[in-house]
């Protein structure tokens, strides 16, 4: 990938992330007030998620994957889709996933959606033929996704239904449950491997720590 690509797209990225100004997001629809969602047409589950603006500043910093990003053809210029959705950049996950960021052109924030391998033995929240996408949200399994966030992975879902028999990742990505067998098998050795002060972690919490 050339220097001058990635300026341009570092370029495209700060224009996207142009409108958050001291960490707030703004509304999808411009008649809405904050203190009334109802009013908005918005459940809770949609109005919780426009609070401050996350962004993605690790995942920015790894390196383009060119072949992943050819899955969100044509999308894979940054042209929005699902109203205000842009991919911003894709990048190899930490478990060998293909993890794309996707920006709010509106607000600015992102959203970081996982692609493994599809197997039958999981529930992504959307899925194509090949690859099941789940929602990055720092493991907690236990929230609601939220509604938006639910129609924008099916409606990636169906970008990448159109392309992914015509396109090859560079390297081999993982079902869900092969990521989650290799990860706790890389806990399970750290616990029992001693630390610099001569110590092993004591708890799976604290090897997860030392393996970020």
């Amino acid at each position: 990938m050339s220097t001058d690509f990635n300026r341009d797209r570092r370029v495209f990225l700060s224009r996207l992330g142009g409108a958050v100004v001291g960490g707030v997001a703004l509304l999808h629809l411009p008649a809405c007030d904050a203190g009334d969602a109802a009013a908005c047409g918005l459940g809770e589950q949609d109005h919780a998620m426009h609070g401050p603006v996350e962004l993605a500043i690790e995942e920015l910093q790894q390196p383009l994957q060119p072949s992943a990003m050819a899955l969100f053809a044509p999308y894979d210029d940054g042209s929005p889709f699902e109203g205000h959705w842009a991919v911003g950049h894709v990048i190899r996950g930490k478990q060998d996933q293909v993890r794309a960021v996707l920006v709010d052109v509106e607000t600015g924030g992102h959203a970081e959606l996982d692609l493994y391998r599809r197997e039958l033995t999981m529930q992504p929240i959307a899925a194509s033929a090949m690859y099941g996408i789940y929602l990055d949200n720092d493991g907690r399994g236990d929230v609601p996704t939220p509604r938006h966030l639910e129609r924008l992975a099916a409606r990636l879902a169906e970008i990448v239904s159109a392309t992914e028999a015509f396109v090859t990742v560079d390297w081999d990505v993982p079902t869900m449950g092969a990521a989650i067998a290799r990860r706790e098998a890389e806990l399970e050795a750290m616990r029992s491997t001693p630390t610099v002060s001569g110590g092993a972690p004591q708890t799976m919490a604290e090897a997860a720590q030392l393996l970020e």
